[in-house]
Protein backbone atom coordinates (compact mmCIF):
# COMPACT_ATOMS: atom_id res chain seq x y z
CA UNK A 1 0.00 0.00 0.00
CA UNK A 2 1.58 3.15 -1.05
CA UNK A 3 -0.29 6.83 0.05
CA UNK A 4 0.13 9.76 -2.67
CA UNK A 5 -0.62 13.01 -0.59
CA UNK A 6 -2.52 15.38 -3.48
CA UNK A 7 -1.85 18.77 -3.27
CA UNK A 8 -3.80 21.96 -3.04
CA UNK A 9 -3.02 22.57 -7.23
CA UNK A 10 -3.54 18.99 -7.33
CA UNK A 11 -7.68 19.10 -5.90
CA UNK A 12 -7.93 22.10 -7.87
CA UNK A 13 -7.25 20.43 -11.10
CA UNK A 14 -9.06 17.24 -10.35
CA UNK A 15 -12.44 19.10 -9.12
CA UNK A 16 -12.30 20.93 -12.16
CA UNK A 17 -12.10 17.92 -14.75
CA UNK A 18 -14.29 16.08 -12.88
CA UNK A 19 -17.28 18.67 -12.94
CA UNK A 20 -16.37 19.18 -16.93
CA UNK A 21 -16.68 15.70 -17.01
CA UNK A 22 -19.89 15.47 -15.33
CA UNK A 23 -21.33 18.27 -17.05
CA UNK A 24 -20.75 16.81 -20.47
CA UNK A 25 -22.09 13.43 -19.69
CA UNK A 26 -25.68 12.65 -20.75
CA UNK A 27 -28.05 12.92 -18.34
CA UNK A 28 -29.73 9.84 -18.87
CA UNK A 29 -26.01 7.79 -18.82
CA UNK A 30 -23.81 7.05 -16.03
CA UNK A 31 -25.80 8.66 -13.09
CA UNK A 32 -24.80 6.60 -10.01
CA UNK A 33 -26.58 6.26 -6.37
CA UNK A 34 -24.64 7.25 -3.43
CA UNK A 35 -26.23 7.92 0.07
CA UNK A 36 -23.52 10.25 0.83
CA UNK A 37 -22.11 12.68 -2.78
CA UNK A 38 -24.20 13.65 -5.86
CA UNK A 39 -22.92 12.36 -9.04
CA UNK A 40 -20.94 14.95 -9.55
CA UNK A 41 -19.09 14.65 -6.82
CA UNK A 42 -18.41 11.17 -7.29
CA UNK A 43 -16.93 11.91 -10.64
CA UNK A 44 -14.46 14.54 -8.76
CA UNK A 45 -13.18 12.34 -6.29
CA UNK A 46 -12.93 9.52 -9.23
CA UNK A 47 -10.72 11.97 -10.71
CA UNK A 48 -8.62 12.72 -7.35
CA UNK A 49 -8.15 8.37 -7.42
CA UNK A 50 -6.96 8.76 -11.18
CA UNK A 51 -4.40 11.58 -10.73
CA UNK A 52 -2.80 9.87 -7.24
CA UNK A 53 -2.44 6.57 -9.72
CA UNK A 54 -0.69 8.86 -12.66
CA UNK A 55 1.46 11.24 -10.70
CA UNK A 56 2.79 7.46 -8.66
CA UNK A 57 3.48 6.06 -12.13
CA UNK A 58 5.31 8.96 -13.46
CA UNK A 59 2.41 9.17 -16.11
CA UNK A 60 0.23 12.08 -17.38
CA UNK A 61 -3.53 11.96 -16.08
CA UNK A 62 -5.68 11.48 -19.18
CA UNK A 63 -8.54 14.71 -18.39
CA UNK A 64 -9.82 13.78 -22.00
CA UNK A 65 -13.99 13.99 -21.64
CA UNK A 66 -15.78 11.17 -22.70
CA UNK A 67 -19.68 11.96 -23.50
CA UNK A 68 -20.67 8.64 -23.71
CA UNK A 69 -18.34 6.97 -21.54
CA UNK A 70 -14.80 5.84 -22.01
CA UNK A 71 -15.68 1.74 -21.37
CA UNK A 72 -13.31 1.93 -17.80
CA UNK A 73 -10.23 3.21 -19.54
CA UNK A 74 -8.57 5.83 -17.34
CA UNK A 75 -5.05 5.50 -17.75
CA UNK A 76 -2.73 3.87 -20.23
CA UNK A 77 0.83 2.36 -19.04
CA UNK A 78 3.68 2.60 -20.88
CA UNK A 79 3.34 -0.86 -22.59
CA UNK A 80 0.02 -0.15 -24.11
CA UNK A 81 -1.56 -1.63 -21.27
CA UNK A 82 -5.01 0.19 -20.42
CA UNK A 83 -5.79 0.78 -16.71
CA UNK A 84 -9.29 1.15 -15.19
CA UNK A 85 -8.86 3.46 -11.62
CA UNK A 86 -11.30 2.80 -9.12
CA UNK A 87 -12.04 5.01 -6.24
CA UNK A 88 -13.48 4.38 -2.86
CA UNK A 89 -13.54 7.07 -0.25
CA UNK A 90 -13.43 4.51 2.65
CA UNK A 91 -9.87 3.86 4.09
CA UNK A 92 -10.50 0.09 3.48
CA UNK A 93 -13.12 0.27 1.20
CA UNK A 94 -13.73 -2.70 -1.56
CA UNK A 95 -12.84 -2.46 -5.08
CA UNK A 96 -16.16 -2.07 -6.79
CA UNK A 97 -17.85 -2.40 -10.66
CA UNK A 98 -21.40 -1.25 -10.92
CA UNK A 99 -23.87 -3.62 -12.46
CA UNK A 100 -25.27 -2.49 -15.61
CA UNK A 101 -27.99 -3.74 -17.88
CA UNK A 102 -25.96 -4.93 -20.99
CA UNK A 103 -23.55 -6.72 -18.39
CA UNK A 104 -23.19 -10.65 -19.12
CA UNK A 105 -23.76 -12.49 -15.66
CA UNK A 106 -24.09 -15.99 -15.02
CA UNK A 107 -25.53 -17.61 -12.34
CA UNK A 108 -24.92 -20.55 -10.02
CA UNK A 109 -27.24 -23.05 -10.55
CA UNK A 110 -26.00 -25.25 -7.22
CA UNK A 111 -25.57 -21.75 -4.88
CA UNK A 112 -27.46 -18.95 -7.24
CA UNK A 113 -24.59 -16.75 -6.66
CA UNK A 114 -24.12 -14.12 -9.76
CA UNK A 115 -20.73 -14.34 -11.56
CA UNK A 116 -19.62 -11.67 -13.89
CA UNK A 117 -18.60 -12.84 -17.54
CA UNK A 118 -18.40 -9.49 -19.33
CA UNK A 119 -19.02 -5.71 -17.67
CA UNK A 120 -19.68 -3.23 -19.17
CA UNK A 121 -17.63 -0.63 -17.12
CA UNK A 122 -14.52 -2.20 -17.86
CA UNK A 123 -15.09 -3.76 -21.12
CA UNK A 124 -11.88 -2.42 -22.87
CA UNK A 125 -9.59 -2.27 -19.96
CA UNK A 126 -6.50 -4.84 -19.35
CA UNK A 127 -6.69 -4.60 -15.03
CA UNK A 128 -7.93 -2.41 -12.14
CA UNK A 129 -6.51 0.02 -9.85
CA UNK A 130 -7.96 0.88 -6.39
CA UNK A 131 -7.44 4.20 -4.51
CA UNK A 132 -8.89 4.69 -1.43
CA UNK A 133 -9.67 7.72 0.58
CA UNK A 134 -9.26 8.68 4.40
CA UNK A 135 -13.00 8.07 5.79
CA UNK A 136 -12.96 5.19 8.46
CA UNK A 137 -16.53 4.50 9.69
CA UNK A 138 -18.34 4.71 11.97
CA UNK A 139 -16.04 8.34 12.18
CA UNK A 140 -17.60 11.41 10.62
CA UNK A 141 -16.74 10.85 6.54
CA UNK A 142 -14.66 13.70 5.49
CA UNK A 143 -15.56 13.70 2.34
CA UNK A 144 -18.86 14.99 2.61
CA UNK A 145 -17.12 18.38 3.61
CA UNK A 146 -16.36 20.55 -0.34
CA UNK A 147 -13.06 18.59 -1.47
CA UNK A 148 -12.64 21.56 -3.11
CA UNK A 149 -11.50 24.06 0.29
CA UNK A 150 -8.97 21.11 1.32
CA UNK A 151 -5.25 21.93 1.75
CA UNK A 152 -4.14 18.13 0.70
CA UNK A 153 -5.71 14.89 0.24
CA UNK A 154 -4.01 11.54 1.13
CA UNK A 155 -5.28 8.53 -1.19
CA UNK A 156 -4.34 5.37 -0.66
CA UNK A 157 -2.92 3.09 -3.73
CA UNK A 158 -4.77 -0.44 -2.11
CA UNK A 159 -4.12 -2.54 -5.27
CA UNK A 160 -4.64 -3.93 -8.63
CA UNK A 161 -5.69 -6.95 -10.08
CA UNK A 162 -6.23 -7.69 -13.88
CA UNK A 163 -9.64 -7.53 -15.39
CA UNK A 164 -9.71 -11.54 -15.53
CA UNK A 165 -8.87 -12.00 -12.13
CA UNK A 166 -11.45 -9.70 -11.05
CA UNK A 167 -14.15 -11.56 -13.48
CA UNK A 168 -13.08 -14.91 -11.94
CA UNK A 169 -12.63 -14.31 -8.25
CA UNK A 170 -15.64 -11.13 -7.75
CA UNK A 171 -18.12 -11.51 -5.15
CA UNK A 172 -21.96 -9.65 -5.72
CA UNK A 173 -23.77 -8.13 -3.26
CA UNK A 174 -26.18 -5.66 -3.62
CA UNK A 175 -26.26 -3.14 -0.76
CA UNK A 176 -29.77 -1.17 -1.51
CA UNK A 177 -27.90 0.71 -4.06
CA UNK A 178 -28.54 -1.30 -7.31
CA UNK A 179 -25.71 -4.95 -7.62
CA UNK A 180 -22.33 -4.73 -7.38
CA UNK A 181 -19.21 -6.47 -7.97
CA UNK A 182 -16.47 -6.36 -5.84
CA UNK A 183 -13.09 -7.73 -4.28
CA UNK A 184 -11.86 -6.68 -0.69
CA UNK A 185 -8.00 -5.12 -0.24
CA UNK A 186 -7.06 -8.49 0.89
CA UNK A 187 -7.19 -9.66 -2.12
CA UNK A 188 -5.79 -7.53 -4.62
CA UNK A 189 -1.68 -7.41 -5.90
CA UNK A 190 0.93 -4.86 -3.89
CA UNK A 191 0.32 -1.68 -5.74
CA UNK A 192 4.44 -1.96 -5.82
CA UNK A 193 3.82 -5.29 -8.01
CA UNK A 194 2.33 -2.87 -10.79
CA UNK A 195 5.60 -1.27 -11.99
CA UNK A 196 6.39 -4.62 -13.53
CA UNK A 197 3.57 -4.39 -15.81
CA UNK A 198 4.61 -0.62 -17.32
CA UNK A 199 7.56 -2.41 -18.63
CA UNK A 200 7.34 -2.97 -22.69
CA UNK A 201 5.50 -6.52 -23.41
CA UNK A 202 7.67 -9.18 -23.13
CA UNK A 203 9.93 -7.93 -19.96
CA UNK A 204 7.39 -8.02 -17.25
CA UNK A 205 7.96 -11.65 -16.33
Amino acid sequence: MLIEMLTKVDIEHAVEAGSQRNSAKDPTWTRRKSTVFNDRQLDCLGMLGELAVAKALGLEPDWTIHVTGDRGVDLVLRNGMKCAVKFNHRKDGYLMVERRANDVIETDRFGGNEKAKRLHDIDAVDLLVLSNGPCQPPEECTCKQRIEDASTYPVRLSGWVTKDAFLKKAYYANWGLGGRFYLPVMKLNSFHRLWQYMLPAGQNT
